[in-house]
């Protein structure tokens, strides 16, 4: 069975299983995304296609709208997301008060349902574009109590996870000063820049700097530090994923 055939409807009751901890849909989750991402020549038409478009100078985001980004989504999660998330929502408790969580760029909301289901008493909030990503994560947030927007919009002092997600804007920062000039107490981030894959890009823009995506990050923390938030010492491996508080 080839994960890249699945209409929307049969993904949504696959991922519903997989996030019921039911051993048998991960697997199958975990073999259908692998058969996708390595043998399917979609795939790799996928992206080509997208790289093409930013060499053009046009990048191409409706790669994010059709069925056949989801698999990308189900394995970006099962991958890295949920590791991440269960091991700094660990460092986090008892440090931290945990009133309202924004996940951005929520894709498939498997890992909004995640951190719901790790911080019941939260108001936790995913964010997604129109999409079949979407359509799969506002069925989740129907059995998971958690909600989708557009964008975020907070009451102040959340901690707002960005796993996989500044990657996707040309100019990170630019879109990063709308984040916290609503004043997140924590932020959250597994940034790889430096990655080659669909939606990443070879520059980035910060401030009214052009970098290299290798140079990124190193530029990147420089100017959070500038804008008001410090690196928390956390240990983890690899110091994924970082996490930034507030500075008072």
């Amino acid at each position: 069975m080839n994960i890249a055939l699945m209409t929307s409807d049969k993904l949504i009751g696959l991922v519903s299983g997989m996030m019921q901890d039911q051993s048998k849909s991960e697997r199958l989750c975990w073999d259908m995304t692998r058969h996708y991402r390595e043998r399917s020549i979609e795939q790799t038409d996928f992206e080509k296609a997208w790289h093409q478009s930013v060499s053009n100078g046009t990048p191409d985001y409706s790669i994010y709208d059709g069925e056949r980004y989801v698999p990308e989504a189900i394995s970006c999660y099962l991958v890295y997301a949920k590791r991440y998330i269960r091991t700094s929502a660990k460092f986090i408790e008892g440090k931290w008060s945990v009133n309202e969580i924004w996940d951005l760029g929520c894709g498939i909301g498997a890992s909004t349902a995640l951190l719901k289901l790790i911080f019941p008493g939260a108001n936790v909030f995913g964010t997604q574009l129109p999409s079949d990503q979407r359509r799969v994560a506002e069925e989740l947030s129907k059995t998971h109590g958690f909600q989708i927007a557009d964008s975020m919009k907070s009451s102040g002092d959340a901690v707002v996870f960005m796993l996989d997600y500044l990657e996707h804007f040309e100019c990170p920062t630019e879109h990063l000063e709308t984040i916290i000039a609503q004043k997140p107490k924590l932020l959250v981030m597994a940034n790889s820049f430096g990655a080659t894959a669909v939606g990443h890009f070879p520059k980035y823009k910060i401030g009214d700097s052009l970098f290299t995506n290798k140079e990124t990050g190193r530029h990147f923390s420089r100017w959070l530090k500038n804008n008001g938030y410090k690196k928390v010492e956390t240990g983890f491996y690899n110091n994924r994923p970082a996490i930034w508080e507030r500075a008072e």
